[in-house]
Order: C-alpha cells, then structure tokens, then sequence
C-alpha cells in the first residue's frame, strides 16, 4: 500500500511538472502573447500579435545591399508563460540573414504572455522572415542605422578605453588609433585589403553585434569580425555624469 502512495505521488508531481512546461501553437490559444495595441482595432490577438510582430522585424532588420540584400529566412522561437523568448532558431541561406533574424527575434519584448483558459501558457511560434533590400551611400549610412540611438564612442563624454589610453591626454584619438592597430594585426590579408567595420561596446566594455564588410577579401572580414567578437577594453564610454553607457563605433581600415 506503500509502495502504491509512493508511486502515486510520483505520479502526480511528473505530470503537474509536464503541464506546466507544456508549450502550445499560436493557433491553439485563446489569446495570443502581446506585444503592443494593434492600429487596427478591430483585429483579434492573433491578428494583432502577427500584425506587430511582422513591424517590428522590418523596422528592425538591417539588411544592406552588401549582405546579400534579398532573401527570405525562417525563424522558430519560444515564449514562455512568463513572457521571456527562447530557443530561437532559424534557417536561411545566408549566414549573416540568419545572425541577422536571431539578434532581433531575440530583443523581442512581449508585454504579456498568450493565454488558454485565463491562464498564461507557453507558445511555440513559426515564421517566414523577408528581406528586402535596402540601398545606401555608403557604409557609413548603413552603420549608422544599425546603431540606431546609440551614441558614437568617440562623441561620448569619456570615450571607451584601452589600457594602452590611460596616460594619453587625447583618448579618443588613442582609442581608434588602438583599435585599428589591434585588427590589422588580427589579420592576415594582402596589402590593399578594406575593411568597414562596425561593433557596440556594452556597460561592461565588452564588444557585441559585430559587423565587418569587405568588398575585395571576405577571409579578412571573418579574421577581423572574429577578433572584434573576443574584444574586452578596460573601461566602456561614459556620459557627462561619468556613468557607463553602451556605444558604437564604426571605421574603416586599408591594410
């Protein structure tokens, strides 16, 4: 008898553990996850959801024409009762597309969970992703909408700094004359070689979403983006009360 209280008990607690992990489709829901109102006011949630999910990849995928400007991905992502996305996963055939569609899958904010029975379940949704190209003057123009309100490092208070910049009294110049020399000699290509490059350096002065272009050696961009990606200073920008802020910076180096 027991042994039989036991079992049921373990029973019991596996299958409550199971239906709270249980993850359903956008389809079987009764209210889909939300994001924000919809314009339209009469659409239900899943239109609504579908609606501003596909605004948001537009106006926040950058898809230049250096980067295979035209493709189409497809994207599967997790979001759980809490909200919180997941396990993003996306097929394409350019590999900066895919990095492309995770980094902004990934920066996805659901204001509220989707719903079955007044309760807030996990939901598992697919998608097609559409790239259409976009055409600009130069890199800079591109590196600049990818940056979006992120102030430039060198038009910060206290631009971000390498060891090396302590002692200099001009640091930003010190910063980009440190950071060029670093990636040349990461690299190893023909002289002549281009590169546009472009990284974010967060609060913890740590290098992310890196982007190099090169129109005459795709092995040096690789070399260099690789580098960049492992990239740690001593100190992250900081504002005119001294306080850490995320920045970018973006330059172009002929080696």
């Amino acid at each position: 008898m027991k042994t039989l209280f036991v079992f049921l008990c373990f029973f019991l607690f596996s299958y409550n553990t199971f239906a709270q992990q249980e993850t359903y489709t956008l389809v079987a829901v009764d209210e889909a996850p939300f994001i924000k109102e919809c314009y339209d006011p009469n659409k239900d949630s899943k239109e609504c959801f579908n609606q501003n999910l596909s605004d948001f990849l537009q106006s926040n995928l950058v898809t230049p024409k250096t980067v295979k400007g035209e493709g189409k991905a497809y994207a599967t992502f997790h979001i759980s009762e809490t909200g919180a996305i997941s396990d993003v996963k996306v097929k394409a055939t350019d590999k900066d597309q895919e990095e492309e569609v995770i980094r902004v899958l990934s920066s996805l904010k659901i204001a509220s969970p989707a719903k079955l029975d007044g309760k807030a379940v996990a939901v598992t949704h697919a998608l097609p992703v559409i790239f259409k190209q976009t055409m600009y003057d130069s890199y800079g123009a591109f590196f600049d909408t990818r940056a979006k309100n992120l102030p430039n490092a060198t038009k910060t208070a206290f631009s971000p700094l390498f060891e090396a910049c302590i002692p200099k009294p001009d640091k930003s110049s010190c910063f980009q004359e440190t950071l060029e020399k670093l990636i040349a000699k990461s690299v190893k290509a023909k002289s002549g070689t281009v590169l546009n490059y472009y990284l974010e350096i967060n609060k913890n002065a740590e290098a992310e979403n890196v982007l190099v272009l090169s129109h005459n050696d795709n092995n040096a961009s690789k070399q260099a983006k690789a580098f960049l990606e492992t990239l740690s200073l001593e100190a992250p920008a900081r504002n005119e009360q001294k306080k850490a802020v995320k920045s970018f910076f973006y330059g172009k180096l002929v080696l």
